[in-house]
């Protein structure tokens, strides 16, 4: 049977790295914007940081480092309340399991555009956004259980007739998603920090299990092999919402 562990150890993995890649990020950047904060946009230091006739309608470049991986978002800010944005996120990495006597190369690939709007309620960096994912992360896990039994289903099989064992992972192409943050950039600044945290809602994973063995047609191991594939769907059904937190620096132009 696959290990669903994995695929929860490799997400953990994914979080760490992101976190510790956001981190290394703060402490490299956080003189540059204490000074870019201080100083408004005609030069003039601010008491509080803050500057008078800032402008309103401003294109936006963010780069960040998030749980959907590593992005640049791209937005423009509508009068004193609202931002349209768009942006790309990506991640990919892999990993090797084994589970009752076979050998799993996991590959996972994080990749999505989200189109979203923010409002701004008071008019500062606070806002909250509401938006869609185009979904187009996966996993892929491929397994041989080189002179060993599998078990697949209920029923145990020689894996040399099974072959090489396939899964994947997906989800819904288009996923809503809502969320909350503060963009510091936002109608004051040059150079800002953007925090926000939400969650997509991004449907039950669907799951894919193949054979390529001799007996890949066999009725009898077609019929386990659906059994497993039930097993693994069942087990993953719970991860219907995905939780996005990022980091990143942005820059009005």
């Amino acid at each position: 049977m696959i290990d669903l562990d994995a695929a929860g150890r490799s997400g953990r993995t994914l979080l760490c790295s992101t976190a510790a890649l956001a981190l290394a990020t703060v402490t490299a950047t956080a003189p540059v914007i204490a000074n870019a904060q201080g100083v408004d946009d005609d030069g003039r230091r601010g008491r509080g940081g803050s500057n008078v006739g800032s402008k309103r309608d401003s294109f936006y470049l963010s780069a960040k480092v998030s749980t959907l991986g590593v992005g640049v978002d791209f937005s423009r800010s509508l009068a004193n309340r609202f931002a349209f944005r768009v942006g790309y996120s990506g991640f990919s990495t892999s990993f090797d399991e084994t589970e009752s006597g076979i050998d799993y190369d996991i590959d996972l690939d994080l990749r999505s555009f989200a189109v979203s709007g923010d409002w701004h309620p008071w008019q500062n960096g606070v806002f909250l956004t509401g938006g869609a994912l185009i979904n187009n992360n996966e996993a892929n896990a491929l397994g041989n259980g080189d002179g060993v039994d599998i078990t697949i289903g209920d029923l145990t099989f020689d894996a040399g007739l099974v072959g090489d064992l396939t899964a994947q992972v997906d989800f819904d192409d288009v996923a809503p998603m809502v969320g909350f943050g503060w963009n510091s950039a936002f109608a004051k600044r040059r150079l800002g920090v953007v925090l926000s945290a939400g969650v997509v809602f991004q449907g039950e994973p669907r799951v894919t299990l193949q054979a390529d063995g001799a007996i890949a047609d066999d009725p009898l191991f077609q019929q386990e092999l659906q059994r497993e594939q039930d097993e693994l769907q069942e087990d993953l059904n719970d991860f219907t919402l995905y939780p996005v937190a990022s980091f990143g620096l942005s820059y009005r132009f």
